[in-house]
């Protein structure tokens, strides 16, 4: 007899495993482009995604160079946001680079 496939949605809910993590990993990050786009004007919501971490580096991606100077100078407002979250508070230093995909549209299912 065979043996029935295994859902998505169990493989995707175990802790232990890498595709476990990896949404855990996702969904954090989902949340802290919330919490950005909560603390800048409404103007960049559409604009950015923070995407990567390394160690004390925050790396938000933007979907053009004029984004990018735009988020530049609320840099240091950001700082500062972050310096008052406990999970927030170990990044340091946020680099801003850009993505033109980040501007396409989404595709909800």
């Amino acid at each position: 007899m065979k043996k029935q496939p295994t859902k998505v949605d169990q493989i995707m809910s175990q802790d232990s495993h890498t595709l476990g993590t990896l949404l855990q990993r996702v969904r954090w990050l989902e949340s802290l482009t919330l919490d950005i786009k909560n603390h800048l004007h409404k103007e960049f919501s559409t604009h950015i995604t923070a995407s990567a971490i390394q160690q004390d580096v925050l790396v938000i991606y933007v979907d053009n160079p004029a984004w990018a100077t735009k988020l530049r100078f609320h840099n240091p407002s950001l700082k500062k946001h972050f310096s008052t979250h406990p999970q927030l508070r170990h990044y340091k230093t946020i680099k801003i680079k850009i993505n033109p995909l980040n501007g396409l549209p989404q595709h909800t299912t």
